[in-house]
């Protein structure tokens, strides 16, 4: 559908006029509910008999009662249902680690848990609830929010590492230790500057190891520095596994004591040399997670090589040889998380695909990167794993579980409310998630633009058609060489627009008109000279009943409305004497600067380009 197009922001003004010729009536009134929680935004609509195509910035949707804000517990054997019900933080998880008795304890940006308000860091027992007994207070720094972003246990000892000041009222910037018994703040002091920040931890023996501005080795009781040892790197690290003589590093860093390594180091234990590893990301590439199993190094981020060898977001290295592995199951998103035991690896992020196979931010690899046959699903990012008695533990960003992928697109079924079986793989580039920003259907094609590079493995830039009855995609191949975000088919016409300079190979300056069979440039050029945008206008809810026989009015203006007439003294009685919009003025010039919004605007209507006013579905 070809939406109303704009080069500047307008005001849009909406009057309820009491003009009893007509009805409001929708077009559509389920008969069940439409239960589906997105993972992003919802930027386009369309209805095609029963069904409803649905397209945007997303990557999956769960049905809207499989609720797991944040933090799940996930069987491993059998279906991959949550195992039991864990208490639901306020706000984002960061990191999980198990307590060792069948419980896990629980670090990120929340302000509560469960119910209890238990800020950054928490203890959840085996039974599932929030342990009362472990209540650390953990102070932010200055008005930000305190963050726990990293945990490692060693015996009855808990290291955090985070974005915070103090815990219990003794300064710990960025880094403390907690005994785990009484929840009481131990005398281990990293001593680091005020604002500082660790991100990565991991012990080994009588020395903890940390990721802040350095990599930091410190005495596991005192929190005094390792003698001799020396880590300086020039960026951030996300990741650190210690074993045996090495510390492995991943994170956006370049360069580690001098030595070129891109995003990917080893180190020795004792001294902080580096080592021989040379796995480098590509540049501009990052990793985010390590997991070692036997000398298997497995790495996820988001990059596109690894070790010179092309590597999609995950990848492995034998560290007895250096070498990277046929390891390469390859994710269409960032891998935030992974967690390898007994030749199994999981791996969560913010993906929809892994190994070709449609994965909603959580997977399960074999060693030589197979993708297994458990999917539960989860509704956005993971950032940390977990395991504990054969169960995985998942912590992030998500709210729901069950989540089936979509790249971009879906369809929905509006007489059973089901998702269909509509999932085509829709690729965008090297980076970052594919969008469809626009679609239309005529007859049994459906018509897409957006951004992305294939569709099921086609090679379609921008714009591709599918035929709706069985999804497979069409010959119809424009391309565009620009994002397109609108797009409608009218009669043998598909008009598109959106910030392109060519189309179908011919120059079509953000809108074009082409053969809706062969994908041809059709001759017609708007002429547009400058940039044309979508304009998207939110109408905020005012609690207002409409009453039937009422007309919902809409018109849109470059300025607020105002009423020239005589006021009435009640109308003159407000703060802001009210000639239509109350006190809703738009007139403040450090908001609306004139320079910005008293230009020309052009709104282009007509020529496919036709307006439409999308209102919800109240059951």
């Amino acid at each position: 559908m070809l939406r109303p197009h704009l080069s500047m922001r307008l005001l849009v003004s909406v009057i309820l006029a009491g003009v009893a010729a007509g009805t409001l009536s929708a077009d559509y009134r389920p008969t069940s509910r439409l239960a589906w929680a997105f993972d992003g935004t919802i930027d386009e609509s369309e209805r095609a008999g029963n069904i409803l195509y649905l397209a945007g910035d997303f990557t999956g949707a769960a049905p809207i009662g499989n609720l797991a804000p944040r933090l799940v517990e996930l069987q491993t054997s059998g279906s991959a249902t949550p195992a039991r019900t864990l208490p639901s933080p306020s706000g984002p998880v960061n990191v999980i680690i198990p307590d060792g008795a069948g419980g896990y304890f629980v670090g990120g940006g929340f302000t509560s848990i469960g119910g209890s308000a238990q800020a950054a860091l928490a203890h959840v027992r085996p039974d599932g609830t929030v342990d009362p007994a472990f209540a650390p207070v953990i102070t932010p720094v200055g008005t930000s929010q305190a963050t726990v972003r990293a945990l490692a246990l060693s015996g009855t000892t808990l290291y955090v590492g985070g974005h915070f000041s103090q815990v219990n009222a003794a300064d710990r910037w960025g880094g403390a230790a907690i005994d785990v018994t009484t929840g009481a703040v131990l005398a281990w002091d990293l001593g680091l500057p005020p604002g500082s920040e660790v991100s990565a931890l991991a012990v080994s023996g009588t020395t903890v190891y940390l990721g802040a501005s350095d990599l930091l080795a410190v005495d596991a009781t005192s929190g005094t520095p390792l003698p001799g040892f020396t880590a300086t790197v020039n960026g951030g690290i996300s990741a650190l596994v210690a074993s045996g003589s090495s510390v492995y590093l991943g994170g956006t860093f370049t360069t580690v004591n001098g030595a070129s390594r891109l995003g990917l180091a080893a180190v020795d234990a004792t001294t902080g040399t580096v080592l021989p590893l040379t796995a480098d990301v590509n540049a501009g590439g990052w990793v985010a997670a390590l997991a070692l199993d036997g000398t298997a190094l497995y790495v996820g981020g988001q990059f596109n090589s690894l070790g010179g060898q092309a590597r999609g977001r995950l990848g492995a290295v034998d560290v007895s040889t250096g070498a990277v592995t046929a390891f390469n199951p390859g994710a269409n998103g960032t891998a935030f998380a992974l967690l390898a035991q007994g030749g199994t690896v999981y791996v969560g992020g913010l993906f929809s695909r892994v190994g070709g196979e449609a994965r909603a931010n959580i997977a399960r690899l074999s060693s030589s990167g197979g993708v297994l046959p458990w999917n539960p699903g989860l509704s956005s990012r993971v950032v940390t794993l977990a395991s504990s008695g054969g169960v995985v533990a998942a912590g992030g960003s998500f709210t729901h579980f069950g989540a089936v992928a979509r790249d971009g697109l879906a369809a929905v079924d509006l007489l059973s409310g089901e998702l269909t079986s509509l999932a085509p793989a829709i690729v965008s580039g090297t980076f970052g998630s594919p969008l469809i920003g626009g679609l239309d259907v005529a007859g049994n094609t459906l018509y897409l633009g957006g951004r992305f590079t294939s569709v099921d493995g086609v090679a379609r830039t921008n714009l591709a058609a599918l035929d709706v009855r069985t999804g497979t995609v069409l010959p119809w191949d424009p391309e565009a060489d620009g994002y397109v975000d609108s797009i409608e088919a009218v009669g043998g016409t598909t008009y598109v627009a959106g910030q392109f300079a060519n189309v179908a190979g011919v120059a079509r300056n953000s809108l074009a008109a082409l053969d809706a069979t062969t994908g041809a440039d059709l001759g017609w050029d708007a002429g547009v000279t400058g940039q044309v945008y979508e304009l998207d206008v939110e109408i905020w809810p005012t609690s207002i009943v409409i009453p039937p026989g009422y007309r919902l009015g809409l018109t849109v203006r470059g300025n607020d409305y105002r009423y020239r007439g005589e006021l009435t003294e009640f109308a003159k009685s407000f703060h802001y004497a009210n000639r239509g919009i109350g006190p809703f003025t738009h007139t403040d010039p450090d908001d609306r600067p004139a320079e910005i919004f008293e230009g020309r605007v052009t709104l282009h209507l007509g020529q496919g380009t036709n307006s439409h006013l999308l209102l919800p579905v109240i059951p």
